[in-house]
């Protein structure tokens, strides 16, 4: 329904979420679907004590998805689609 979706999980690769951040990433991949992909990113560990710039490396991971999917874009018309999206990124995390 969606076309292709990137699953990006935000979840801690450690500590008390490591179990549902495997068993997530464990059945995500089980569905055989070539357009389902997964990214783990350890946010609370790539960008601790604030440094929130670093969110840069899930970017660079999923940059070439976001060009793919590209966005949907209405005429001021409301009525004419000037362009489709083609694809999603889903993102969950634990807070």
């Amino acid at each position: 329904l969606y076309g292709a979706v990137v699953v990006v999980s935000l979840l801690d690769q450690t500590g008390i979420e490591a179990d549902l951040a495997e068993a997530y990433e464990t059945y995500t991949r089980l569905i055989a679907d070539a357009r389902l992909s997964f990214v783990a990113f350890d946010f609370h560990e790539i960008c601790k004590g604030g440094k929130y710039e670093n969110i840069s490396v899930l970017l660079q991971q999923v940059k070439a998805d976001l060009a793919e999917h590209g966005f949907f874009h209405m005429a001021a018309d409301g009525r004419t689609a000037v362009a489709q999206q083609s694809g999603v990124m889903r993102t969950n995390c634990l807070d």
